[in-house]
């Protein structure tokens, strides 16, 4: 198990209190000219791998944008987990954070994004710094765990 997994064992494992939103990058896409891209080959291992990832986690709810890539990304967790995702707009990741703020205390969720989304919605969840991702990185995995009155515990992982 890479150190970043057993990271995310450890931290799934101690189980906070309150439940967390869980966020990647959609996987390598197999044109990174074309917006509308599916995903490549390593992009749809990349997706099984999340799910094996994710396997420990009692998520109830997975969001993704329209975007077809995004929705392969979500596909083998949220099969995996019995779930429907729900297809959001692209254009509206600071809603989309201030919906998964509202979500009950035991509710984790899973959100496949991209590069220009996900520094919203972490924003929009409260964390600072801004976070920035290259275009070339599939890799991380955001997870933000809210808390009333202060901060949310926040940590960047890679699968």
């Amino acid at each position: 198990m890479t150190r970043s997994l057993l990271v995310l064992a450890l931290l799934v494992s101690a189980a906070p209190v309150r439940a967390s939103v869980f966020i990647v990058r959609h996987a390598e896409r197999a044109d990174a000219k074309d917006d509308k891209s599916l995903l490549s080959r390593k992009g749809k291992k990349r997706a099984k791998l999340l799910s094996g990832v994710l396997s420990g986690v009692a998520l109830k709810a997975v969001y993704t944008t329209e975007y077809e890539r995004t929705q392969q990304t979500a596909g083998p967790t949220a099969k995996a987990k019995g779930l429907i995702v729900t297809v959001t707009d692209s254009e509206k990741a600071v809603e989309l954070a201030a919906e998964l703020k509202s979500k009950p205390a035991d509710t984790d969720v899973l959100v496949v994004g991209h590069t220009d989304t996900i520094p919203d919605i972490l924003k929009g969840l409260g964390v600072e710094p801004p976070v920035a991702i290259g275009d070339s990185d599939y890799s991380n995995l955001f997870i933000v765990t809210p808390r009333i009155g202060a901060a949310p515990i926040f940590h960047r992982l890679r699968y």
